[in-house]
């Protein structure tokens, strides 16, 4: 699929990827007040939540002669930087998971759905203050 664009490596002590604080909550409300007017799909999608997505390999591969040497099963991680699969196909799989719908969160709807309704909220506060 689009695994090119979101292959990435990092080493097993990188960092934390997914880490969703009170700041991380503030700029998705942020982001969606500054952004009213867009569909909430299009606003995730040019600035979603989740940077990478990190994998442990389950069995020795080369990932299609994407690298030279074969992972290890259960040794070898591999980070996909989803981020840029999700701007560059505007789809919200790579938002929310790993580019399918069986390895999409599972809250993925729900916060859609909350997203939706609270730019409709938002957005008729607006209109009354107008």
């Amino acid at each position: 699929m689009h695994l090119k664009m979101m292959l990435g490596f990092f080493p097993l002590n990188h960092p934390p990827i997914v880490n969703i604080s009170q700041d991380d909550s503030s700029w998705m409300i942020n982001r969606l007040h500054d952004n009213i007017h867009l569909p909430v799909d299009k606003i995730f999608t040019a600035r979603p939540i989740t940077l990478q997505a990190p994998r442990i390999a389950i069995r020795a591969s080369n990932l299609g002669g994407l690298i030279r040497s074969r992972t290890q099963p259960g040794w070898t991680v591999v980070i996909y930087p989803i981020v840029k699969a999700a701007q560059q196909t505007g789809d919200l799989y790579f938002t929310f998971g790993t580019g399918t719908l069986d390895r999409a969160c599972s809250l993925m709807r729900f916060f859609l759905d909350f997203m939706n309704d609270l730019q409709m909220e938002l957005l008729q506060r607006t209109t009354d203050l107008d």
